[in-house]
């Protein structure tokens, strides 16, 4: 990952209580950082992956399972060899009794749900953009709550882009979509 700072001024931020004659006595003097950010992420995924083992059958990437599945889960250090690929660390999870996930790619998740095959897609899960390839991450499909589709022309045009936001079933997404929405300015 790369990082470009600028220099810019900072602002402080004093903190405090008044005192009887109403003086500021200063407890904390913070200085806001307002420097602007460049940040370039590495695209190159050298990141050591563990393996995920659910319910006794094997992932050699990135899975998502809801939180309150599962019974149990174990890691396990050191190095595992499957097929040539080399993983450090074991992830096994045990899923309650009674519960079978649906654990699909994101790519079979877009053949199913979009009309998307031929475009190239940017995905989100949670607001989390991913930077992997689609037929690496499964997903449970027992625990998606929403999935937004959109498009995206570039600024030239000529390349249409997919846009794919998948919602889990996550107490927050939940409440935010049952939640109550007002809409309009009109008072009653």
């Amino acid at each position: 990952m790369t990082s470009i700072a600028c220099q810019t001024y900072a602002q402080t931020e004093v903190s405090g209580k008044h005192n009887k004659d109403k003086t500021l006595l200063v407890q904390d003097a913070k200085s806001i950082d307002t420097t602007l950010h460049v940040i370039v992420s590495d695209k190159k995924d050298n990141a050591k992956r563990p393996l995920f083992i659910i319910d006794d059958i094997i992932f050699k990437n990135v899975v998502y399972l809801k939180d309150d599945q599962i019974q149990s889960m174990d890691v396990n250090k050191g190095e595992t060899i499957i097929d040539g690929d080399t993983f450090y660390g074991e992830i096994r999870i045990n899923t309650k009794p009674g519960y079978s996930p649906k654990f699909i790619t994101l790519n079979e998740l877009k053949s199913k749900y979009t009309d998307l095959e031929k475009t190239p897609v940017v995905y989100t899960i949670d607001g989390i953009l991913l930077n992997k390839n689609e037929n690496e991450v499964y997903i449970d499909e027992n625990n998606i709550l929403t999935i937004t589709i959109d498009k995206l022309n570039t600024s030239d045009q000529n390349a249409e882009i997919g846009i794919i936001n998948v919602l889990t079933k996550s107490k927050k997404n939940i409440d935010k979509r049952n939640g109550m929405r007002l809409r309009g300015s009109e008072s009653i």
